[in-house]
């Protein structure tokens, strides 16, 4: 038995925007009760050991990586360069799309190995929404003892400092939370401005009035 998300099994082009439309992702019913615990726990990335505890739960004793591997065929999980690791795709996407977020092969990557190393200049200036624009090139700064990174983060431009601290887990794993709070605080920046301006225009009317 097959079920499937989407309205054609055939990629076609939207006539209104002119974009490729995906195609309806099947779900056969031996991984139906899968891609529903996926559904329900959302993992931004997906590990082969959540994969199997996730199988070991559902009674499921088919081996995890030929799991993985339908899954990925099926367009369910998108592979990254990071071994071991997919990032879900869950059914509001409408297709097998990315999530986009620039940080994760290098979320994948701290899931499996410590390294040191922390965003940087610009990178480090959009995560805290000091600037409006996204980098083209995300910047990671490390220890210049640190010879290599690993190939899955080669889309990195690398800059090595003595100065390099290591708060590169919490500040990438709390990257959702980084942006509410910039958002929060042009939102506090924007409420303090208006009220600087508010205070003004009260002792302007207050001191014509008296005069």
């Amino acid at each position: 038995m097959l079920l499937s998300f989407g309205t054609s099994m055939s990629a076609r082009k939207s006539p209104v925007t002119g974009l490729q439309r995906q195609s309806a992702r099947a779900i056969p019913s031996r991984l139906s009760a899968v891609v529903e615990y996926l559904e329900l726990f959302q993992p931004e990335i997906l590990t082969l050991d959540a994969l199997r505890s996730y199988l070991t739960e559902l009674g499921v004793k088919d081996d995890p990586a030929k799991i993985a591997h339908d899954l990925q065929r099926l367009g369910w999980l998108l592979p990254l360069r990071t071994k071991g690791r997919w990032e879900f795709a869950p059914g509001a996407r409408a297709g097998a799309l990315s999530s986009g977020d620039p940080f994760v092969e290098l979320r994948a990557t701290l899931q499996r190995r410590d390294l040191p190393v922390a965003l940087a200049y610009d990178s480090a200036a959009w995560l805290q929404g000091l600037s409006a624009r996204q980098p083209h090139k995300h910047v990671l700064a490390t220890y210049p003892s640190q010879k290599k990174l690993p190939s899955a983060l080669s889309d990195f431009r690398v800059t090595r400092s003595g100065a390099c601290s290591n708060p590169s887990r919490r500040t990438i794993c709390q990257y959702g939370a980084s942006r509410r709070s910039s958002r929060r605080w042009r939102s506090s920046r924007t409420t303090s401005a208006t009220g600087e301006r508010a205070g003004v225009a009260r002792r302007s009317l207050q001191a014509s009035r008296r005069s």
